[in-house]
């Protein structure tokens, strides 16, 4: 016999008596930050003072399809990660703030067809006597609370009552405890931040800056995919740079161009702002996973130019809340300062190379006078600057341009006159 049948059998549940316990109740409820340790004892201490064969909280998320059930005890046994319908008797008291009593099942399968709802049977036990009550600040609903037991008639409305007031203790404690854990996850995230803006600003190798920066992505803020997406060399079009997913999406993305104003990728780079969507199922690059929900798009952006945009998918549908727009924000701003810092020192040593093998070639060619050896000079160390197809290499010769190597095509007897064609035009102007 528990605390609550053990009162009710002596008589001592009189008002005084009553108040002293609530308040007894608010006091340890109150005091739980940590939301599993809340949750936990909120229903040890409901458990006090009422049989619960079966006792769920659902929160409400605006966001979600579905009503979460952060906790769910059912014979002394927690489960994990259930969820009902928001069309539901659970979803109704949300919606109205009233509390319910039904003394047996028939009572509330009545009541749920009445007001066209579904009879669901959350768990495993089918209960008789049932009780919601909202979880109420005074301010906003933020979910239900629900105790049930096995037997008919086994609440009263005195318990109707004094579950209320419990309930509306314990919606306080649970947007304080949310509020805390919200804020030690920031402290965790901006943690995570600088760790990982250090790892992509300490390398000048541009493609492990891109892997860095995905990788670093996934320690702050989960995702199914993600994409480094920057502009071709035309600026025409963009194009993934670097991907993190699925391997055969990474497979097949890499060369299909994004229109620079076409979906939120592309009006992320041209407007130069973050942009926050559910799943477009046609997308600016075809179909591409039917299974994400929900994409967040922000750009990369070195002072006021974008160099380029990051872009982040879910399978949640609405996955991305204000919070991870404003932190991947912040991410971005660290890695585009890692991107182009990288591709400037890439840019810088090619034009180092470029530099060392055209003075290489300089000294190759300097003790060189026979003319045919220097064309044949040119002709094997010129491809280690620019990469062609064919080379024709031409010498003056009474106004006329004699070729001296030709490859590609033969023109051993061809002579060009000084002026005419692009070869003679040049060899007229002195010019390229």
């Amino acid at each position: 016999m528990g605390l609550y049948d053990e009162e009710r059998a002596s008589g001592l549940m009189h008002q005084p008596h009553r108040l002293n316990l609530l308040n007894e109740i608010g006091r340890v409820v109150s005091s739980a930050l940590d939301l599993q340790t809340l949750y936990d004892t909120i229903y040890r201490q409901i458990s006090r003072v009422m049989e619960a064969t079966e006792f769920f909280i659902a929160l409400d998320n605006p966001r979600r399809e579905i009503l979460e059930l952060p906790y769910h005890q059912e014979r002394g046994k927690l489960l994990r990660e259930q969820a009902t319908d928001r069309e539901s008797v659970t979803g109704l008291v949300i919606k109205r703030g009233l509390p319910l009593l039904f003394n047996t099942d028939e009572e509330y399968r009545q009541f749920a067809a009445a007001n066209g709802l579904p009879v669901l049977t959350v768990g495993e036990t089918v209960s008789e006597a049932k009780i919601w009550v909202p979880l109420s600040t005074g301010l906003q609903t933020i979910g239900a609370l629900s105790v049930q037991s096995t037997l008919p008639f086994a609440y009263s409305s005195d318990d109707l009552q004094m579950l209320s007031v419990i309930a509306s203790q314990a919606a306080i404690a649970i947007v304080n405890a949310e509020l805390y854990e919200h804020s030690q996850q920031n402290v965790r995230r901006m943690q995570a931040l600088l760790s990982v803006a250090r790892t992509v600003n300490s390398s000048l190798d541009l493609q492990a800056v891109l892997d860095a920066v995905l990788t670093g992505i996934r320690d702050v803020l989960p995702f199914h995919i993600a994409e480094v997406i920057l502009p071709a060399a035309d600026d025409r079009v963009l194009r993934v740079a670097r991907s993190l997913g699925p391997q055969q999406r990474n497979d097949h993305r890499q060369d299909v161009p994004i229109p620079l104003d076409r979906g939120i990728t592309g009006k992320a780079y041209s407007t130069g702002a973050p942009i926050m969507a559910p799943r477009s199922w046609v997308r600016e690059r075809g179909s591409g996973e039917p299974q994400v929900r929900s994409e967040l798009a922000v750009p990369l952006k070195r002072g006021n130019r974008v160099i380029g945009v990051l872009n982040v998918q879910r399978l949640e549908r609405s996955g991305f809340s204000e919070d991870d727009v404003n932190l991947l924000t912040l991410f971005a701003s660290q890695a585009a300062i890692a991107i182009e810092n990288a591709r400037l020192f890439a840019e810088e040593q090619e034009r180092i190379d470029e530099l060392s093998t055209i003075q290489s070639i300089v000294q190759t060619l300097s003790p060189l006078h026979d003319i045919p050896t220097i064309a044949h000079v040119i002709e094997q160390e010129l491809t280690r600057l620019i990469d062609y197809h064919s080379l024709r290499l031409f010498v003056v010769s009474d106004q006329t341009l004699v070729p001296l190597v030709s490859t590609g095509a033969d023109i051993s007897t061809m002579q060009v006159r000084i002026g005419e064609g692009i070869a003679g035009w040049i060899a007229a102007h002195g010019a390229s």
